[in-house]
């Protein structure tokens, strides 16, 4: 794991989708939230 939170397969998941041409990916997840290229969706 990373100091800001984030594992390999956020890092991963996030290179796929810049390879794919996406500006951002949209997550649950605040950890991985916090690498940019990611936008935390909030529930509620």
């Amino acid at each position: 794991m990373r100091a800001d939170g984030a594992d390999l397969a956020d890092a991963l998941i996030l290179a796929r989708q810049r390879a794919a041409g996406c500006e951002r990916v949209v997550t649950f997840d605040r950890r991985a939230a916090r690498l940019a290229g990611f936008e935390c969706l909030r529930s509620g």
